[in-house]
């Protein structure tokens, strides 16, 4: 199974969450014991991260294990530090297996308005 490619448009400053579930053949995945990373770099091989997420943290998290739901919420002090870049989304399962399941660009919006 390849990843999926889904690109994540983020407005710097402003609330950003997304609720992805993983299925397979139109059923969902259970991810009970497993965790999932986002990781985001400016280019696949720039070694400074510009975003790293690891579950379970309020940003990143495994919402619904047997329904396979993972949901990525980032506040408004977060998003004002992004810059353009690529990303992957990764699940680690039980068994330690390492599965890509997204992977992108991520291009964020600037933001004009400074609270």
């Amino acid at each position: 199974m390849m990843a999926g490619k889904y690109n994540l448009e983020i407005e710097a400053g402003a609330t950003f969450s997304r609720t992805l579930t993983w299925t397979s053949n139109g059923t969902a995945v259970n991810l009970t014991g497993s965790s999932a990373r986002l990781m985001a770099r400016t280019s696949y091989n720039n070694a400074n991260l510009i975003l790293s997420l690891v579950t379970p943290t309020a940003c990143l998290s495994i919402s619904n294990a047997t329904g396979g739901v993972i949901a990525l919420a980032l506040d408004a002090n977060i998003t004002a530090n992004l810059v353009n870049g690529v990303y992957d989304l990764e699940i680690v399962t039980a068994n330690g297996t390492v599965k890509r399941l997204l992977n992108g660009s991520l291009t964020v919006s600037p933001e004009v308005s400074h609270g």
